[in-house]
């Protein structure tokens, strides 16, 4: 049985968004593509309640989203990345977004 998660990790609604536009390209290809899409994003968002802490700062970051952290879901040859922050002080996660490694995002997205 797994144990309970160090941080609480909330989801905004904008990463369904994300993940309901990862899943429609994905399913075009195939329906076995999206759910190891979606599976592998899951599993990193998982991951970090217990570990948020060994990811990247993205780059090209403006002054206010200086403690914005990128962590990396492995996919195919680029794979995405998942958008976060850490709150010490209420032991919480905050998934911000999704996006496969090729998008073009800007800072706030």
């Amino acid at each position: 049985m797994p144990k309970p998660s160090t941080y609480s990790i909330i989801i905004l609604p904008e990463v369904y968004e994300d993940l309901g536009r990862i899943d429609e390209f994905y399913r075009v290809i195939g329906s076995e593509l999206a759910e190891k899409a979606i599976t592998s994003i899951a599993k990193v968002v998982e991951t970090l309640g217990d570990e948020p802490g060994p990811y990247r700062y993205p780059r090209f970051m403006p002054e206010e989203n200086y403690d914005l952290r990128e962590a990396y879901a492995p996919f195919g040859k680029e794979g995405f990345f998942v958008r976060y922050r850490i709150d010490d002080n209420r032991m919480e996660l905050v998934v911000y977004r999704v996006h496969h490694a090729r998008e073009n995002r800007s800072a706030s997205q």
